[in-house]
């Protein structure tokens, strides 16, 4: 995976933790496979509270737990008391389906550590969780539950097992890091790892009297958390701690320190919603530990089942400055289940290796044969995927002198997917789960000519993202292949894989040769570096920590590629219009120190050109006052030079700004009693080249004396210092909008104009926003209305273009609204997060293509986004401004956050576009006048756009010309403009491989082909 886990591996080696003796035993879960009968449809050890079943069809067996919701309700299968020892960690595995619907979610855990599944797809599949057991623990609170929160729908569970985990930390000169732990120089932060595979547990944590839900602390009456801070003795100064409460009802939490674990020491408190940021006392400093308390006061009786609890803590921050001598560690966590013991050992699980394709997976386990005598034991290695399915199993038999021994063995994982990885030494034995994202599947690509045993090379889809450690593929293929219509931009990934360090890597092009001499000159093909970002938090648990690509930086000059790692090249090819259809051949010549290739290129021309401007309205935020900032720009000549580079960049992959002329907004002068005054020259010039030239298809209207806000505050309506009941406000939006209407419709610019003053508000804001919308309503009614929202009754009359967030989408209200004439568009930000489709870096590169196949799936119009270069957060980075590709984390800005304090909103939120690579810290010495660097997310965002065009060109072709087709014939083309199951299934189930996607992509272009120009 990255480096963190490599270094992991190699100090765990010498980690010398809790030796595993005959006290650890797995726990006893009643009826484990759901097989035994206690009563008439009642397995036993389990009651049902709600609505469920004993299912038919397990997964080992014939039985399962069924639980079932209408979209509203809890319910649950409850075990019988568990033999949970009080602070215990424990490592929960089980089978899970969802059978049927969706929404809300399957609930699995004890009750004191619920962890939320999301949709768990309609096949069985290996899930593990870990949690942390509270320091007090009785029979009333010892159980296990399976069960589902505001499920519509039914999901099952099979084979359940429970065992105490021994958890695996990184070491370093002495010091010892857990998941969310980092040293930097002498700078250490520990950021309590909640939306990790850790859950509750972490390695500072103490101890802890507190529910925790999924990601977050629940606190009630007389709820506590411990964390006790020390690194190995050294002493620690400037320390501060920051926490969130993220959902507020009661009571008040009270923050302590102590540096003892025995006087404590009142730092602050919160009694509302809201972030703190609390330093340490300069009297408990310097310290070698530093203790912790977060614990619930009650201003009144809040009741002691904390659900949703009296108040939640959503994040928990420490810092501090270390004395001593500088280090550089990233903390990591890695759980091992005991599953078995031999009295005649002593065994240690030291590590689980880099647990990723191609990289170093192995068990390192230290083993004391306690006998005298030397033993031969079996030694076995198994993996098997989600539990069921062996996919490696190694057996041999060692030779055990009497005393220390260590053991190396090696396992492999196939790729991406639930594995269980497990180890038998005798009768000892420790399994682990092993979850890896979309970044490490291994089932695709081709190896090219022009290879050696020296310097691999191979080639994949666009839709794909490449680890740097993957082997290469096995299959292979002629050439590199590209298939697009004219005027089309498409791409296919090179990857060069070498066994040794290559030196100065180039890549050189000359023109493709088509049918007749055709040509595509070299000049229309470009090389990109596929650049890589090391995030250190997943988004979600879809996510993974590790090194994902995104970044796509021009290859401008020669690169040097390590050994034993993928460094692809992001190939893209734009069909000039005009271009003949047919195959076009060339090549890519590669040249390094001691190396050079000949890799054959071939493009595929489609016989139809995409327009201009496309059919999917699109709407994307963007400030170019953030790419001043970063890229240092000061002169007017230069910000023009430069913003015009970013709107090409924009036009090229078919994104429309919200507003496409920053630099020439339209000017409006009022006269004393409110008449207004336009300066339309500078605007209409602007605009007009933003929707003619760069083929834009929308702009978000600035309006004047509307107000605006959020679900969170508004600014009210007001005109010039006249508010909104008085009749110079009333006659002064009636001119300006009348006007501005007018101009609209001279310009023939009402089809792209829209607008957006109000964002995701919530039933407190309805009346608000819809006096807004009746004032746009009676003043300009034919500009368009839209709001981020779904249909909600209170405000329909209201906007006349919905946009509301994915998993909002409502089949049923939305048809009735577009048969009352509205339009729908819809959007996806810092949510929803797996399993929908989002942005995010460390998701599968199809997603956002997908997104793209399920609007034209549901008839939607368009799709929006907030925003595309938010590079930095004033909150999380108060001093300086963040550095994208060092931080790919888009971090919470506003909303009440503290300065400093990091609050995640996702990997790669906001943020399609990079600042050029000379830009990247934000404080450049010169000004920088280059264009965005694209990532891999906008280039498949924009292939979904160009998808959308080829479903709206065939819709076309055949209104146009499908009354002169033979029915089969006409039934034939009308099913191709259906989605496939294969791609899309429904919001939550999608493809993650490309394939599915572009082989309907074909059949769509063969048949626009078929159809010729009407």
């Amino acid at each position: 995976m990255g480096s963190c886990r490599s270094m992991g591996l190699l100090v765990l080696l010498f980690w010398l933790g809790v030796v595993v003796g005959a006290g650890a035993q797995p726990v006893a879960v009643p009826n484990a496979s759901f097989e035994q009968e206690q009563g008439p449809g009642l397995p036993a050890g389990w009651t049902l509270e709600g609505s469920g079943e004993w299912g038919r069809g397990g997964t080992l067996g014939a039985r399962a737990l069924v639980i079932s919701g209408k979209g509203e309700s809890t319910s649950f299968w409850r075990s019988e008391p568990l033999a949970l020892r009080p602070g215990g960690l424990y490592l929960l595995r089980f089978q899970a389906r969802s059978l049927e619907g969706g929404g809300g979610t399957p609930t699995t855990g004890p009750v004191f550590c619920n962890r939320d599944l999301g949709d768990l797809g309609r096949e069985w599949s290996e899930q593990t969780s870990v949690f942390q057991a509270p320091d007090s623990l009785d029979a009333g609170r010892s159980w296990l539950r399976f069960g589902q929160w505001h499920l519509k729908g039914r999901a099952a569970f099979d084979a359940v097992s429970l065992a105490e985990a021994q958890p695996i930390y990184v070491r370093q000169a002495g010091v010892e890091l857990g998941e969310g732990e980092q040293i930097d120089g002498l700078r250490y932060s520990f950021d309590a790892p909640f939306h990790s595979d850790s859950r509750n547990h972490s390695r500072p944590l103490f101890a802890h009297r507190c529910d925790f839900n999924t990601n977050r602390w629940v606190f009630g009456a007389g709820s506590y958390v411990i964390y006790r801070h020390e690194l190995a003795g050294r002493l620690q100064r400037n320390a501060e701690v920051a926490v969130t409460v993220g959902y507020y009802q009661a009571g008040e939490l009270v923050v302590e320190a102590s540096a003892d674990g025995a006087a404590w020491r009142e730092l602050g408190t919160l009694a509302e919603a809201g972030s703190r940021t609390l330093p340490l006392p300069g009297e408990l400093q310097p310290a070698p530990a530093v203790w912790i308390r977060l614990r619930a006061r009650a201003k009144q009786a809040v009741g002691a089942d904390s659900d949703p609890g009296s108040f939640q803590v959503h994040s928990y921050t420490y810092r501090s400055v270390l004395e001593g001598t500088p280090l550089r560690l990233e903390g990591h966590t890695q759980f091992a289940a005991i599953l078995g013991t031999d009295p005649r050992l002593r065994v240690q699980v030291a590590g689980l290796g880099d647990q990723v394709p191609g990289g170093d997976d192995r068990f390192s386990v230290q083993v004391e044969n306690t006998t005298g005598d030397t033993l031969t034991l079996p030694q076995v290695m198994r993996v098997a995927r989600d539990g069921r399915t062996a996919v490696f199993l190694a057996t041999a038999e060692v030779q055990l002198p009497p005393g220390l021994a260590v053991l190396h063995p090696r396992y492999e994982l196939p790729g991406e997917g639930s594995f269980w990885v497990e180890y038998g030494l005798g009768g000892f034995r420790a399994g682990a789960g092993v979850y890896l994202a979309a970044l490490y599947a291994t089932g695709y690509g081709e190896q090219l000519p022009g290879g050696n045993d020296q310097v691999g090379l191979w080639w994949a889809s666009s839709g794909w993202k490449v680890s740097r450690a993957r082997p290469l593929p096995q299959a292979r293929g002629e050439a590199l292949v590209i298939r697009a219509a004219g005027d089309e931009r498409e791409a296919a990934q090179l990857v060069i894989r070498p066994t040794q360090r290559l030196r100065r890597l180039w890549a050189k092009l000359r023109d493709l040769v088509g049918p007749g001499g055709a040509r595509i000159a070299a000049g229309q093909i470009e090389i990109l570096r596929v650049g890589y970002v090391a995030v250190a938090q997943p988004t979600d648990y879809s996510g993974a920590a590790g090194n994902w690509p995104d970044p796509l930086p021009l290859l401008d000059r020669p690169v040097d590629v390590p050994a034993h790692t993928n460094q692809p090249l992001w190939v893209r090819v734009h069909v000039p219009p005009g271009t003949p259809a047919g195959l076009y051949a060339g090549a890519i010549t590669l040249e390094a120190e001691g190396f050079s290739a000949q890799v054959p290129l071939q493009v595929q021309v489609y016989g139809f050109e995409l327009p201009r401007r496309l059919s999917c309205t699109t709407a994307f935020g963007f400030s170019p006052d953030e790419v001043f900032r970063y890229q240092g720009l000061t002169d007017l000549k230069d910000k023009r030079a430069v913003l015009d580079l970013y709107l090409k960049n924009f036009s090229a992959h078919h994104v429309s700004p919200y507003d496409p002329a920053p630099l020439d907004r339209l000017e409006v002068k009022w006269s004393r009693d409110l008449k207004p005054s336009f300066s339309w020259q500078a605007w209409d010039r602007a605009m007009s080249r933003a929707i003619d030239t760069l083929g834009f298809n929308s702009f978000r209207l600035s309006v004047q004396g509307l107000g605006s806000g959020t679900y969170q505050d508004r600014i009210e309506p007001a005109l010039q210092g006249f508010g909104e009941n008085t009749p110079q406000y009333r006659e002064g939006m009636r001119a300006y909008l009348g006007a501005l209407e007018q101009h609209l419709g001279e310009k023939g610019w009402l089809d792209e104009a829209f607008v957006y003053w109000f964002d995701e508000p919530e039933p407190k804001d309805y009346a608000f926003v819809m006096k807004g919308f009746g004032k746009l309503k009676q003043y300009a009614p034919r500009i368009r209305r839209m709001l981020t929202e779904q249909v909600e009754p209170e405000l329909i009359g209201g906007p006349d273009t919905w946009c509301p967030v994915t998993p909002e989408f409502d089949s049923t209200s939305v048809s009735q609204r577009q048969q009352a004439g509205d339009t729908f568009w819809w959007y996806v930000c810092t949510s929803p997060k797996a399993p929908y489709a989002g942005l995010f870096i460390d998701h599968p590169a199809t997603e956002m293509r997908v997104w793209l196949w399920q609007t034209w799936q549901r008839r939607l119009a368009g799709v929006l986004v907030w925003q595309t270069n938010y590079w930095t957060s004033d909150a999380a980075y108060p001093e300086h401004p963040q550095n994208p590709y060092e931080d790919p984390m888009s971090w919470v800005s506003g909303y009440s956050t503290e300065k400093g304090n990091k609050l995640p909103w996702g990997n790669g939120d906001g943020r399609f576009l990079y600042p050029p690579e000379a830009a990247a810290s934000g404080r450049p010495h010169e000004p920088v006048l280059a264009g965005p660097v694209d990532s891999i997310r906008w280039e498949l965002l924009r292939d979904g756009i160009e998808d959308y065009e080829y479903f709206a060109l065939l819709k076309r072709r055949l209104d146009e010309q499908g009354a002169a087709l033979g029915a089969e014939e006409r039934r034939r083309y009308e099913a191709l403009l259906q989605v496939p199951v294969t791609v899309s299934a429904d919001l939550t189930r999608f493809t993650r491989d490309p394939a599915p996607i572009e082989a309907h992509r074909d059949q769509l272009a063969r048949a626009i082909e078929a159809l010729g120009k009407p």
